[in-house]
């Protein structure tokens, strides 16, 4: 599984993937929170509006990524699967 941005993490959270306790969990609150501080973006707690703003705006994760390859990769991870 690859690493995941810390925006990412926090819209893996607005979608329920990690159960309280897990490494990585956070509320809602907290993920919503943490989103609108990183990206200046407000879709409440819209999954499918986060996911998409991502999309777009790849150069967020370029700017958490180590090097170019690994904002490469995570990039492409985002792309919707055929």
């Amino acid at each position: 599984m690859p690493r995941m941005t810390p925006i990412e993490l926090c819209i893996a959270n607005l979608r329920g993937d990690f159960p309280p306790g897990a490494v990585g969990y956070q509320t809602e609150d907290d993920a919503l929170l943490e989103l609108k501080q990183r990206t200046g973006q407000d879709f409440g707690k819209d999954v499918t509006k986060w996911e998409k703003w991502l999309q777009e705006n790849p150069e967020t994760i370029a700017e958490k990524a180590k090097n170019p390859r690994e904002a490469l990769k995570l990039a492409r991870a985002l792309k919707p699967q055929k």
